[in-house]
């Protein structure tokens, strides 16, 4: 499973209920064909984010996907 590096502070993700996740210092990231999204952060934690999102929020200088 191959992850990019990405150079960003945090995410917010937001889901069909208006539910929001927020993860801070995303170091990198793996996008699965289904739209899952693995996370890995500064502070060595992994999320799983499903790909029933629908808006995601992010600070970040460049695109990285």
């Amino acid at each position: 499973m191959g992850f990019v590096e990405v150079d960003e502070q945090d995410r917010v993700y937001t889901f069909p209920a208006g539910d929001k996740v927020e993860i801070i210092g995303v170091r990198s990231i793996h996008v699965s064909k289904s739209g899952t999204h693995r996370i890995n952060t500064l502070d060595g934690k992994k999320h799983i984010i499903p790909n029933t999102w629908i808006h995601i929020e992010f600070s970040a200088d460049k695109w990285t996907f």
